[in-house]
C-alpha cells in the first residue's frame, strides 16, 4: 500500500507540474496581448487596415457607414476611409497607402467599381470582370444552389482579388461611397428584385459574362470521372451479389477516429523500455510511477482498440451500409472503389503502420468509397445498360476465397478490372467468409451453404443482362462454391443451353485433386467455352490445406499437377509470386498479362507468346517463358 500511495503521489505531482506549465504559458502570452492592444489603440487615422466588423447577420442589407440604422459600435470602429464623401475619379488607381500601413504589410491598390441599381456594375464598365462583387453575384445567378464556401472558391477562380496578407480597396457606389457589403465578409448576396420591364440578367447573360461563370464552375469539385481523376484517383464502379447479412453503419464518435492500435503499440513499447530500465537498476520512484502510468495507458488503449470499430474512411466516403460475416439473404447492389493515380499493377494499396498511415487515402490507396443496395429489377437494368456500353458486351464474375471480407472482395474486383483494362462490367459474388485466419472450418461450412444463392445469381447475370460473353473467375475456396453451382446448372438446364459462359478461370483451387478429376472436371467443361486452371508448387496456403485434409489440392503442381482433357492447365511455379504464393491471380503482373490475353482477346495458350507447352504423357500443360511480362506492353524480363 505504501508503494502504491507513493505512485499516486507521483502522478499527482506530474499533474500539478502540467498545470503550472500551462499557467506560465498563459502568463507569458499576456504581455503580447497588451502590446497588441496598445498598438491597435495608437493606430494612425489614415490606416487602411480592415477593422474587426460585426457578423454579417448584424448588418442591415444596404446600410452605409453613416446610416442611422447602423449600430454605433460598428460606425465607431470603421476607419475614416470607409466614410469619405469626396467623389472618386474612376479609372485611376487610388492614392498610395500611408507609410504606417506600408511599413507593416504590402498593399495592392485597385480602382473602385461603380455599383448599379441592381447591386451589379453597369454593363460596359471596364472593371466589371475584375470586380469581386460582380464576379460573386454572377456565381450566385448562375449557380443558386452553391454553398457559401463553394461560391467563395468560385469567385476566387474567376479572378477576384483574394490575396493573402494584402488589402484591396472595396468598390464604390454611384456617389463615390464605399459599399459596406463589399467590405464585410459576406458571400454574394442575392440582388434585389428587378424593376418592372427590365430583363433579368440571369436569363439574358451577355457573352462576356458566360465565360466568367464557366470558369468559376470549372473550379468546383464536380463529381465527374475527369475531375475525380484530376484529383489524383479514379472511381471504379463494380456490381455485387452477396448472401451476407446486411448491417447499417452508424457514424462513429470522436473515439473512433483515434488510431488505437498505434497508441497501444507505442504505449506497450514505452512500458517495455521503462520495465527494462527499472529491472537494470533504475529503481527510482519516478521511473516506477511512469511505468505504472504507461502500463495503465496501454491497457486502456488496448480495450478501446478491441471494442471500438475504427473509422479509417476518408471524408469523401459514403459508407452507410456494410455486410457482416453472418449468413443472410441474397442481395444485389453496386460499389464505388477508388484507384489512385500512383497505382502499381498488381498492388492492392492499403494503409501501412510502417509508413505511419492510419487512415485510408484515395490518393494513395485502393479504398471502398460507397456501397448502394438495389432492388433486383433496378440492379439488372443498370447492369444490362453497362454491359451494352461495352463493344464486346461482356462482364466477369469474381468469386473470392477463404479469409476475405466483403470490402476486400470489392477492392480486389476493382483492382483486377482496372489492371486488366476490362471494358465490360466487373461483378463479384461475396459469400459469408469470416475474414479470419483461424476460421477456416467455418468458411468450409459457409461455402457449401452459399451454393444455391450463387447458382441463382449466375443464372440471372447470364439471362437478364443479355450479355454476349460472361466470364467466371474463382479463387481458392471460392472454386468449391463455383464448381458446385455450375454442376447444379448442368443438371437443371437443357443441353442446348450449354455452354452458358465464355471463359471459366480456376485460380489456386482449394479442392481435393482426386475429386476434381473424377467428379468436377467432366461437368464444368460443359458450362464454358474454355476452362483454364492455374496451379503452383509454391502455394503455401494450399500446402497447409493439403496437410489439414491429407490429400493434394487441385491448385498444387509438381507430381500431382492436374492435367485433363478440355482444361488448359497453367503452371505458375516459376513466377516470383507473393509471400504465400496464393494470390498470384491478382497481384502478379505476369499472371495479369496472361489473364488479359485470355479474357480480353480469347487467345488459347498456344497463341500466347509468353507460354511454352510441356508434355505430360499424351497431354500437355503450359509454363511461363519469362519471370515477368509487362502488362499490355509485352516487355519481358528473364
Amino acid at each position: 500500500m505504501r508503494r502504491n500511495g507513493a505512485t499516486w503521489v507521483h502522478v499527482a505531482c506530474w499533474a500539478v507540474c502540467v498545470a503550472v506549465w500551462v499557467g506560465c504559458a498563459a502568463e507569458s502570452d499576456r504581455p503580447r496581448e497588451q502590446a497588441r492592444d496598445a498598438g491597435e489603440s495608437s493606430r494612425p487615422a489614415g490606416d487602411l487596415a480592415v477593422p474587426d466588423l460585426a457578423p454579417p447577420d448584424a448588418v442591415p442589407d444596404g446600410a452605409m457607414p453613416d446610416d442611422p440604422g447602423l449600430p454605433a459600435a460598428m460606425s465607431a470602429s470603421m476607419p475614416p476611409v470607409l466614410m469619405r464623401d469626396a467623389p472618386v475619379d474612376m479609372g485611376k488607381p487610388t492614392a498610395a497607402p500611408p507609410e504606417s500601413l506600408s511599413a507593416r504589410q504590402p498593399m495592392t491598390a485597385m480602382a473602385p467599381t461603380l455599383i448599379g441599381p441592381d447591386g451589379l456594375p453597369p454593363s460596359g464598365n471596364a472593371s466589371e470582370a475584375a470586380s469581386p462583387q460582380a464576379s460573386a453575384r454572377k456565381m450566385t445567378a448562375s449557380s443558386p444552389g452553391l454553398s457559401p464556401s463553394m461560391q467563395v472558391k468560385s469567385s476566387a477562380a474567376s479572378g477576384t482579388a483574394a490575396l493573402s496578407g494584402r488589402v484591396a480597396a472595396p468598390p464604390a457606389d454611384a456617389d463615390g461611397r464605399i459599399a459596406l457589403d463589399a467590405a464585410l465578409p459576406r458571400v454574394a448576396a442575392a440582388p434585389p428584385p428587378m424593376p418592372a420591364g427590365e430583363p433579368a440578367r440571369a436569363a439574358e447573360a451577355s457573352p462576356e459574362e458566360e465565360p466568367a461563370a464557366a470558369t468559376a464552375s470549372e473550379s468546383l469539385p464536380a463529381a465527374t470521372p475527369e475531375s475525380i481523376e484530376a484529383q489524383g484517383y479514379k472511381l471504379v464502379k463494380v456490381y455485387y451479389g452477396t448472401d451476407r447479412k446486411a448491417i447499417d453503419v452508424a457514424p462513429g464518435g470522436p473515439l473512433a477516429n483515434v488510431p488505437w492500435m498505434a497508441v497501444t503499440l507505442c504505449g506497450g513499447s514505452a512500458s517495455l523500455v521503462l520495465l527494462v530500465v527499472v529491472l537494470r537498476g533504475g529503481r527510482s520512484r519516478v521511473l516506477a510511477g511512469l511505468l505504472c502510468l504507461a502500463a495503465f495507458a496501454t491497457s486502456a488503449s488496448a480495450i478501446c482498440w478491441a471494442n471500438l470499430t475504427p473509422n479509417t474512411k476518408p471524408a469523401g466516403a459514403k459508407i452507410d451500409l456494410d455486410y457482416s460475416n453472418d449468413r443472410g439473404e441474397l442481395e444485389v447492389g453496386t460499389c464505388e472503389v477508388s484507384i489512385p493515380r500512383t497505382h502499381q499493377r498488381g498492388e492492392l494499396e492499403s494503409p501501412s503502420i510502417i509508413r505511419l498511415e492510419f487512415r485510408e487515402d484515395p490518393m494513395r490507396h485502393v479504398v471502398l468509397m460507397g456501397v448502394e443496395r438495389k432492388d433486383e429489377d433496378g440492379f439488372y437494368a443498370d447492369l444490362k445498360e453497362r454491359i451494352a456500353q461495352c463493344p464486346r458486351g461482356e462482364a466477369f464474375v469474381f468469386v473470392h476465397g477463404y479469409n476475405v471480407t466483403f470490402e476486400k472482395a470489392a477492392r480486389r474486383t476493382a483492382q483486377m478490372a482496372y489492371d486488366l483494362g476490362f471494358e465490360g462490367a466487373p461483378i463479384f459474388y461475396s459469400w459469408p467468409s469470416q475474414g479470419g485466419l483461424f476460421d477456416y472450418t467455418v468458411d468450409e461450412t459457409n461455402v457449401v451453404w452459399t451454393v444455391p444463392h450463387l447458382k441463382e445469381f449466375l443464372l440471372s447475370v447470364a439471362r437478364r443482362t443479355e450479355a454476349k460473353r460472361v466470364h467466371l473467375i474463382a479463387h481458392s475456396m471460392g472454386n468449391r462454391a463455383l464448381t458446385a453451382a455450375l454442376g447444379q446448372l448442368v443438371t437443371e438446364l437443357k443441353q442446348e443451353d450449354m455452354p452458358l459462359f465464355h471463359e471459366l478461370v480456376l485460380t489456386a483451387p482449394d479442392i481435393d485433386a482426386d475429386v476434381f478429376r473424377r467428379d468436377i472436371a467432366p461437368v464444368i467443361t460443359k458450362t464454358a467455352q474454355r476452362v483454364t486452371l492455374y496451379a503452383s508448387s509454391n502455394d503455401e496456403a494450399l500446402a497447409a490445406s493439403k496437410k489439414l485434409h491429407g490429400y493434394p489440392r487441385a491448385g498444387d503442381s509438381g507430381e500431382g499437377l492436374v492435367v485433363l482433357p478440355g482444361i488448359d492447365t497453367i503452371d505458375v511455379s516459376d513466377l516470383d509470386t507473393s509471400l504465400l504464393g496464393h494470390s498470384y491471380y491478382g497481384d502478379n503482373d505476369t499472371v495479369l498479362t496472361d489473364l488479359a490475353q485470355l479474357i480480353e482477346e480469347s487467345k488459347p495458350p498456344r497463341l500466347r507468346s509468353h507460354l511454352r507447352a510441356m508434355a505430360l504423357g499424351s497431354l500437355e500443360y503450359w509454363v511461363f517463358l519469362a519471370r515477368q511480362v509487362g502488362l499490355r506492353t509485352g516487355a519481358t524480363t528473364q
